[in-house]
């Protein structure tokens, strides 16, 4: 399995495609897609913990495969 920040890359990178954006998002606009605080995302990147169920639901209603955010590429 991935770390905080990988995953948190591999956000970025699916929310950047999604949006047709040029830019990668930052932290908050992640934790907001989450649905957490974004002292919350910083809590986890600092304990290395992974919100595990959030990224779930975001997937399950981005239509983004689990596999993929969890543990394909880099």
């Amino acid at each position: 399995m991935k770390n905080i920040n990988q995953i948190v890359d591999k956000l970025k990178v699916k929310i950047s495609v999604r949006d047709k954006r040029e830019d990668a998002p930052l932290d908050k606009e992640i934790a907001k897609e989450l649905k957490i605080t974004s002292n919350n995302l910083s809590v986890h990147k600092k304990r290395g913990t992974i919100p595990i169920v959030k990224i779930m639901d975001w997937c399950y209603k981005n239509d983004v495969s689990m596999k993929e955010i969890f543990y394909e590429g880099k």
